[in-house]
């Protein structure tokens, strides 16, 4: 299969970059590949919203610029902040022309919400659920352009290299249902693949999110750095092991009062930070683990029992509803929270308008690193920046001529086959245990190097799997979350100074 343009992925960075180029090159033929249903995503799931000054009376660039740099405590690009901050108005009010409808005051102005982080309100959202909204949003958009088709249900194995050129020609694919392999090739490829999450036993992050962007890249020599920054969002809803997919209590109802406090009923944070609550997600994190290994419990608790009740339910519908569903009355209650992995800060290495050292090669949203972030993520800011660095990549490639690159076209497919699913099975949760026991929020040298040396036996294991009987979709996300691991690994074990969510004992 040939098309102009190959968007690997369905978020908000995937489907806006969609959007952006239907438009711009309507004669063009562009493709969206993702592997599974297209709603599912971290977008889909993402509650908060979008950080962006809208309020000129409360906020300003240069305190959101501030704000951000202090997050991503001194490692963020002050040019890339700058540039995605500006531009950020412009694609809110873009998005709200395709018909996106955020929360409104009683005076039809913005109703901004304000999480950790942030020294003001600038958090434009739909309820608990902005995420849904967006892309919602976005599909309906798509569903207009003819020249944009989305593929479901598709996984990439490999990244397509030319063998003499080294330039990327596009994507294998391995069709869930059908089970069938496939080349796409592209002019261009744009990897937005979304997070990791999944490399660890506790995350907010859906079943998907196991690296596959970042991992096919790097296998391909693309440059990948600050894999270290793992952000962990300070409060998940408490799990028990039997089920390890915690749900995500946004940060938004912390800046709408609500307190943490451990078994004694302490505010804990201000022994740290004079922000409390409304600190950055590093610190809350780190502050919440080091209580819970002090006090030996499994969770400290969030308190929402002083808050306006109705208000909580207009404003966090779905966080009230789930707690009901688990029987906690927000009123009497309260809710156990324990932090899980949630946003990796570092990616592949991209430039203002989304160009990977690879020719053809490009990344867009988190699976990239731009810089933004640095060593910690400001609350909010990785919708905007997808929004964003979309926006810039397809302006940069409809002014760019689309050659087209002399495909290397006789090429051998992977083999299918019905692969030990229980050994696969194995292996991932022995990976996710071992990455949650040696690589969460506090490392320690000598338990990330056993943890390296494991990897490795693991990768060196996948590759005679494959070689010995061929692949399939979770033995082709298992040796994706292995080169995940370690990276994240190799690159923690590199860094020798503790900043932002990087913390080494």
């Amino acid at each position: 299969m040939h098309t102009d343009y190959l968007i690997v992925g369905s978020g908000v960075a995937g489907l806006s970059l969609g959007i952006q180029l239907g438009k711009r090159l309507p004669k063009s033929k562009i493709t969206i590949v993702t592997k599974s249903d297209v709603k599912n995503s971290n977008t889909f799931m993402a509650q908060g919203g979008i950080a962006v000054v809208s309020d000129s009376h409360i906020d300003s660039y240069s305190l959101h610029i501030s704000d951000t740099l202090k997050a991503g405590d001194g490692l963020s690009h002050p040019k890339v902040v700058d540039m995605v901050v500006r531009q950020a108005p412009e694609r809110l009010k873009e998005l709200i022309s395709w018909g996106a409808q955020f929360d409104l005051n009683v005076d039809c102005g913005l109703n901004l919400g304000r999480e950790g982080g942030h020294s003001t309100n600038r958090i434009v959202h739909k309820g608990d659920f902005t995420g849904r909204e967006i892309i919602e949003v976005l599909l309906r958009q798509l569903s207009t352009l003819n020249n944009v088709k989305i593929m479901q249900h598709c996984i990439g194995t490999d990244l397509l290299m030319h063998p003499s050129l080294q330039v990327c020609e596009g994507l294998t694919v391995l069709h869930l249902k059908s089970k069938k392999v496939q080349n796409i090739f592209a002019n261009k490829t744009i990897l937005a693949t979304g997070g990791i999450g999944k490399v660890y036993r506790r995350t907010s992050n859906p079943e998907i999110a196991t690296g596959d962007g970042i991992a096919m890249a790097y296998r391909m020599r693309a440059n990948v750095s600050n894999m270290e920054f793992v952000q962990f969002h300070p409060t998940s809803l408490f799990v028990t092991e039997g089920n390890a997919q915690p749900f995500l209590i946004s940060e938004a109802l912390r800046g709408f009062g609500a307190n943490i406090i451990n078994k004694e009923g302490e505010r804990f944070l201000f022994d740290v930070d004079s922000r409390g609550e409304l600190a950055t997600r590093d610190i809350v994190a780190k502050c919440i683990w080091n209580e819970l290994r002090a006090s030996k419990e499994a969770y400290v608790y969030l308190d929402c029992r002083h808050l306006d009740q109705s208000e909580l339910k207009l404003k966090f519908p779905q966080v009230v509803n789930h707690c009901h569903s688990m029987q906690l009355d927000l009123s009497i209650d309260l809710i156990p929270v324990t932090p899980s992995a949630h946003y990796v800060c570092g990616g592949i290495d991209v430039d203002s308008v989304g160009e990977t050292n690879i020719p053809n090669l490009l990344a867009c949203g988190e699976c990239s690193n731009t810089g933004l972030h640095g060593a910690n993520r400001l609350a909010s800011n990785s919708l905007i920046e997808a929004l964003v660095y979309a926006f810039n990549i397809a302006q940069h490639l409809s002014n760019c001529p689309n050659m087209n690159s002399p495909f290397s076209l006789n090429r051998k497919l992977p083999m299918v086959s019905q692969i030990d699913e229980n050994w696969v099975s194995l292996k991932k949760t022995a990976l996710q245990k071992m990455m949650y026991e040696k690589a969460f929020i506090f490392k320690k040298s000598n338990e990330l190097l056993d943890a390296l040396e494991f990897v490795i036996k693991l990768k060196q294991s996948i590759n005679i799997k494959q070689m010995e009987v061929g692949i399939s979709s979770s033995f082709v996300e298992l040796k994706n979350m292995s080169t995940i691991a370690y990276l994240i690994l190799k690159q923690s074990i590199n860094r020798s100074v503790n900043v932002g969510t990087f913390a080494k004992n």
